[in-house]
């Protein structure tokens, strides 16, 4: 495929809009990505920037309609455990009507630092039909995902609504750990530095970069305040437990506000960093 822009897929099907989406956008603009936002139709004015905004509600079918997170709790966050799950038939829905090839999601809260046209263009040449991060050995935080084309979409989006008893990290994971043969992981370290079962530095000969499913931006920034357990905790330094590498052992670096893995004198770019936090302040 030719070297045009990246596709990269946003969406939010909540009831209202969060503030870090327009922090989201305004990153991914400076790297001139080809950006696709489904939205709903009432929460388009609050969008900042002159982009590809679509109606989600155009794209909702009925297996959104009916998914129900079959435990979870419906009122936390704004239905948030079944709208992480059911973003994934919006995407598919919405790649099936557009015959997208080859494009990217990734979530609200990531910062995005490449135009991905060399990320997209390694991973082409292989059989992989998708593309996740795989940070522990059963969940995929879904940070940022490839998609083949609208039917490798389609084929997730049915599993995740066939085994609606896991969350959406859960049901990523055991796609990919079923899967393997088509569905392959972004290197997270260079250079095998932590040992597992999954590679951590699957493909990082082919990329020369690593990614971020959450270990690295929580560490840095710290997590989500819905979660501290005092109003005014600072959670910078924070050490994700179920994560197979520690973030703490890794030399992390600036350049031009983006950050680099230092490692054995070479700089090798972060591509994402997850904001787990919300704030996107010093970055912007």
């Amino acid at each position: 495929m030719k070297e045009t822009k990246s596709k990269l897929i946003l969406v939010h099907s909540g009831n209202f809009f969060p503030k870090y989406l327009n922090d989201c956008i305004e990153l991914a603009l400076r790297q001139n990505l080809d950006i696709h936002l489904l939205l709903s139709k009432n929460l388009h004015k609050y969008v900042n920037h002159n982009i590809n905004i679509e109606i989600l509600e155009d794209y909702q079918d009925a297996k959104f309609a009916n998914f129900k997170h079959s435990y979870l709790p419906e009122s936390f966050n704004d239905g948030f455990f079944n709208r992480t799950s059911s973003r994934f038939f919006i995407i598919s829905n919405y790649a099936k009507s557009k015959a997208l090839e080859s494009f990217f999601h990734i979530e609200n809260d990531i910062a995005i630092f490449s135009d991905l046209i060399s990320t997209r263009l390694a991973i082409e040449k292989t059989k992989n039909n998708i593309m996740l991060v795989m940070d522990s050995d059963n969940r995929s935080v879904p940070s940022i995902v490839w998609f083949k084309d609208y039917q490798s979409a389609q084929n997730l989006s049915d599993y995740i609504f066939s085994n609606n008893n896991f969350t959406d990290m859960e049901n990523l994971g055991n796609y990919f750990n079923q899967n393997r043969d088509i569905v392959g992981n972004f290197p997270l370290v260079p250079f095998d530095y932590f040992k597992s079962e999954i590679r951590l530095d699957n493909m990082f000969e082919d990329f020369n970069q690593i990614f971020d499913g959450c270990a690295i931006g929580q560490y840095l920034f710290g997590i989500d305040p819905i979660h501290h357990k005092h109003p005014n905790e600072n959670s910078v330094g924070f050490i994700n437990k179920t994560s197979l590498f520690t973030p703490s052992k890794l030399n992390i670096i600036w350049k031009n506000k983006a950050p680099f893995l230092l490692a054995n004198n070479i700089e090798i770019p972060i591509i994402n960093l997850h904001m787990h936090c919300k704030d996107f302040s010093k970055l912007i």
